[in-house]
């Protein structure tokens, strides 16, 4: 029979077999056959056994036993605060504080997080009012994983409801929205524009929309201020075309045609006029459709 030790290792135990004991050093062995050395005042628990895997198989039997709600409120009935150790809690739990128990009330504890809150290799017992609190976060976090979980297996499927889509164009807006993002930032290379692209290629927006026009949260309709101010101005008095020959050569997709050319005869030769807009001859710097027009542009 062999003796194992156990210590504490980032979050947990690490088990090793105890090789050699020196007055100052313990020499420990891996199950890769490594040698390390470690402080007797570090170790937790000793065990024999046969083997690594049979300690750890008796320490995971035991571990499986514990009811940590049932431990907890066998502690707060007792009513002593403070922290305990793992042995201390074991003889609650089992009667019995061998280091096998003390390790697998260890492991149980650390494993389920709720209950108790552990200050180095003690445990203390969480107030009702605390764990409540503890636990409410707790489901919050659950939940949200499992709608980042859901917002993934949509994108990525190409499922995007018209709620989802709404949510979307929000964002690209430049709407606050962390969960979204995270998924979108996990799901593809080029959020933004992988996120717009889905939008349009399943309808929820129209092929002639702009990435950029949505992401400076411009709208297709202007807002009712505008729309009263534009309603209430002055227009100039139309002149007409004094020519019949007027055209312009933008292409068909231009939006905004704002010049158009005019060409008459004038004795032998032809005369083309550039006729512009004037906008500025109504609308005022400053007033409510230069500030739109300037959010625009």
């Amino acid at each position: 029979m062999a003796t194992y030790v156990e210590f504490l290792s980032g979050d947990g135990l690490t088990l090793r077999q105890l090789k050699e004991q020196e007055k100052r050093k313990l020499r420990l062995v891996d199950p890769r056959g490594r040698l390390s050395t470690l402080s007797p005042d570090k170790v937790i628990f000793r065990h024999t056994g046969s083997s690594p895997e049979a300690v750890a198989d008796s320490i995971k039997a035991l571990e499986q036993e514990v009811d940590v709600p049932l431990l907890w409120e066998s502690v707060l009935e007792e009513e002593r605060s403070g922290p305990r150790s793992a042995a201390a809690l074991a003889l609650i739990y089992f009667d019995d504080d061998k280091d096998l128990h003390g390790s697998a009330v260890f492991r149980a504890l650390t494993a389920e997080g709720v209950h108790f809150r552990r200050r180095g290799s003690e445990f203390e017992a969480r107030d009702r009012e605390e764990l409540a609190l503890l636990q409410r976060q707790r489901e919050a976090e659950e939940q949200a994983e499992a709608e980042q979980a859901r917002l993934a297996s949509c994108l990525e499927a190409g499922e995007v409801s018209d709620a989802l889509a709404a949510r979307l164009l929000r964002h690209l807006r430049g709407e606050e929205d962390r969960q979204l993002g995270r998924v979108l930032d996990a799901t593809f290379a080029a959020p933004p524009r992988s996120a717009f692209s889905l939008l349009v290629r399943l309808g929820h927006l129209p092929p002639t929309a702009a990435l950029e026009v949505i992401q400076a949260n411009l709208r297709r309709k202007h807002p009712e201020p505008v729309v009263a101010y534009a309603a209430g101005v002055e227009l100039p008095q139309e002149r007409g075309l004094v020519h019949d020959a007027h055209f312009s050569i933008d292409d068909d997709d231009t939006r905004e045609v704002d010049d158009v050319l005019t060409v008459h005869q004038e004795g032998p030769r032809l005369r083309v006029d550039i006729d512009i807009a004037d906008p500025s001859s109504f609308i005022a710097m400053g007033d409510p459709v230069d500030r739109e027009a300037l959010k625009r542009a």
